[in-house]
């Protein structure tokens, strides 16, 4: 059964191992990632026992914007519903934002982002935005 979590509790061999098996861009800056990722403001992980197996971050200004700059899934895990999942925890946690833009290395389905909670506002600028968030660009 996978955990969700919030909790940092991940450690660099874990955040090593993770986005190099996801062949994720960020596993060249193996003495950064997990630095920027303890930092980060949210980070969800999916845990199959002591295995991290996915993972999520996003960035936000505390009340209006939220990024969400990493999604990461070890590909034997692909296709279980773990993407789903840690979006759902994100747009969740941002619903009262004005908008969660999704600027992802990985392209992410619309139909996925759709599954988890997001909606698609098009010709939008900053200005004309209600706050009915979740709010996604691509």
């Amino acid at each position: 059964m996978i955990e969700y979590t919030e909790k940092k509790r991940f450690k660099p061999e874990d955040i090593d191992y993770i986005f190099h098996v996801a062949r994720a861009p960020e596993a060249h800056y193996r003495s950064r990632i997990f630095k920027s990722l303890m930092n980060s403001p949210t980070v969800y992980t999916a845990w199959d026992d002591k295995r991290l197996v996915g993972l999520v971050r996003a960035l936000d200004d505390t009340e209006m914007v939220a990024y969400v700059k990493t999604l990461v899934i070890d590909p034997e895990y692909e296709g279980q519903g773990i993407e789903e999942e840690l979006l759902r925890h994100i747009a969740e946690k941002y619903k009262n934002f004005l908008y969660i833009d999704v600027v992802t290395d990985k392209r992410i389905s619309p139909e996925l982002l759709e599954k988890a909670g997001f909606h698609e506002k098009k010709d939008c600028i900053p200005e004309e935005i209600r706050n009915d968030a979740p709010y996604m660009m691509y």
